[in-house]
């Protein structure tokens, strides 16, 4: 079965958006998911063996997995979807990443990994 590994922050932005619900919309389209708060310590040292990273959160929060991943010499390894959870979003506005959660997860696994 095919890994994403979701890293959150649950208080980002002004939107209810739950671990209970990301994790659900993951595994509701069959893959296994790992989930990590980036607001508990332990999500810095996540397992490396996903077929796919979750940025779940604003700016912040992409900025803080981006630079996990090169840290650990993932960053050109592991396909990256950002889920634009926080309050401004101008790293989503940038790259024109505004679709709705569940049609990003199945665009993004298809599109960046092959599998959908």
């Amino acid at each position: 079965m095919k890994s994403v590994t979701v890293f959150h922050n649950p208080k980002a932005g002004d939107q209810a958006h739950s671990k209970k619900e990301l994790v659900a919309l993951i595994e509701r389209h069959g893959y296994e998911c790992r989930y990590y708060s980036t607001k508990k310590k332990g999500y810095k040292n996540f397992k490396k063996d996903t077929d796919l990273i979750v940025a779940a959160g604003g700016d912040g929060t992409v900025g803080k997995v981006l630079k996990r991943l090169k840290t650990r010499k993932l960053a050109n390894k592991i396909p990256v979807v950002v889920f634009p959870l926080g309050t401004a979003n101008n790293i989503s506005k940038s790259l024109d990443i505004k679709a709705e959660l569940r049609v990003k997860l199945k665009v993004s696994t298809k599109s960046a990994t092959g599998f959908a």
